[in-house]
């Protein structure tokens, strides 16, 4: 398994992988037809197994740049 950063060439796979996920709770009808842009920096992460998107590990939106780019300077 390999955990990467989201891309925009993700979200179809994204968006199936987020209703499998919300099929048995309380968000199954909380379907998406595009992914969420966020306004402010965020992290976005996904798993892969043999170059096919299997979860969707982090999606979190903060304030702060350095956290987002994963930069310390």
């Amino acid at each position: 398994m390999k955990i990467r950063k989201y891309s925009k060439k993700d979200e179809q796979a994204w968006l199936r992988c987020r209703v499998v996920s919300f099929l048995d709770s309380a968000y199954f009808d909380n379907v998406l037809q595009k992914k969420e842009i966020y306004e402010n920096p965020a992290i976005e992460l996904i798993a892969e197994i043999n170059n096919q998107l299997v979860g969707l590990m982090l999606n979190m939106k903060t304030k702060s740049e350095m956290l987002a780019t994963n930069k310390t300077n």
